[in-house]
């Protein structure tokens, strides 16, 4: 009978959108760069694990399946670590990968962190700290990974890691990927096709270029920030609409 042990831990719980779509097969060569990317993702974040070596339950920090991401560092198992500065550490080397995920694949994500009782092994996968991330990305909606209040204790005003953090219109907090020390110099630029590209490829598909209208708002607001007002995408709702009977289809 397999003993159920929860222990206090950080983890994330992400969503890749439009990895589902990848998954049918019909684009190989963006598939590929895709799961690179993952197994970098994997690779740095298992990396961590020789750090928590106390009532550590399974060497690997990450599990993925779908098109899912879980992930999770345990607390209180580092004597020379806070909690405070593990879940900083987590944000940071989350936050990283990503940026990289999102730049260098093209795949927006949505998803949540939390701090909770979980049980984390190489077999199961249980505990609240997991329901709540579920739950939370559910209520994320946009390409955003929220933050919640459990882990927002762990961040002091005055720490270098409250950068990492933006508050959306609806009081939800989000990581602010963008704000985070980018390894290319196109970065800006690049996010900026990606998020005009999606919104032309989506542009009769309303769900999905809500999300990336989100994506440029966001996108608006660092390039303000950054001082690269050049750098903003135009977001033309214009051409979401048609004059009735331009088109043969018609909505149920």
């Amino acid at each position: 009978m397999t003993t159920v042990r929860l222990h206090r831990q950080v983890c994330a719980f992400i969503d890749v959108l439009g990895g589902a779509r990848l998954f049918k097969g019909k684009d190989r060569h963006r598939a590929g760069e895709f799961f690179s990317c993952l197994e970098t993702f994997e690779q740095r974040m298992n990396g961590w694990s020789r750090h928590f070596p106390r009532k550590r339950q399974t060497r690997a920090m990450v599990k993925t399946f779908s098109d899912n991401i879980f992930v999770a560092f345990p607390l209180r198992s580092n004597r020379q670590l806070s909690d405070e500065q593990v879940v900083a550490l987590f944000l940071g080397e989350l936050t990283d990968q990503i940026t990289q995920l999102t730049l260098l694949s093209g795949f927006p994500m949505r998803g949540a962190v939390t701090v909770g009782p979980l049980m984390f092994s190489e077999k199961f996968l249980f505990g609240p700290a997991l329901v709540e991330a579920v739950e939370l990305e559910k209520a994320a909606l946009f390409p955003r990974i929220l933050l919640s209040k459990s882990v927002l204790q762990y961040i002091e005003p005055d720490s270098l890691y409250h950068s990492l953090v933006l508050r959306d219109a609806d009081g939800y907090a989000f990581l602010y990927y963008l704000g985070r020390k980018i390894h290319f110099p196109s970065s800006l630029e690049w996010h900026r096709q990606f998020v005009q590209n999606g919104l032309a490829e989506n542009a009769s598909r309303v769900r999905e270029r809500q999300k990336y209208e989100w994506l440029a708002q966001y996108h608006n607001f660092h390039a303000m920030k950054a001082g690269a007002p050049d750098q903003r995408v135009v977001i033309d709702r214009a051409t979401a609409f048609k004059p009735y009977g331009d088109d043969t289809a018609i909505a149920a």
